[in-house]
């Protein structure tokens, strides 16, 4: 699914115009970047949440010559699916709103 079509639906169902609900989509996904990138995971009861996992530095070896390189730390984005989200997923019924 495309943002466009998923604040077109959001838009539907909630009955506000298509430009407020772009407003209010983009604003949460800036809110939920900005948590993320100082390091705050975000949970949604229900659904799931976003973790974010810290590697290490370590030396691997380039394939082919035998050279160690040392990676640099980075930060990976995690989702974990909520129990509620899988048992739908796995034909468990519809998602409580609430």
């Amino acid at each position: 699914m495309k943002k466009s079509l998923l604040i077109k639906e959001v838009a539907q169902k909630s009955g506000i115009t298509v430009e407020e609900t772009k407003k209010i989509i983009d604003n949460m996904l800036d809110i939920i970047i900005d948590r993320l990138k100082y390091g705050e995971g975000v949970n949604f009861n229900g659904f799931g949440s976003f973790k974010i996992n810290k590697t290490t530095p370590r030396e691997v070896y380039i394939p082919g010559t035998n050279k160690k390189v040392l990676t640099k730390n980075t930060k990976r984005i995690r989702f974990v699916p909520s129990n509620v989200l899988k048992a739908v997923l796995n034909g468990g019924g519809p998602i409580p709103l609430s």
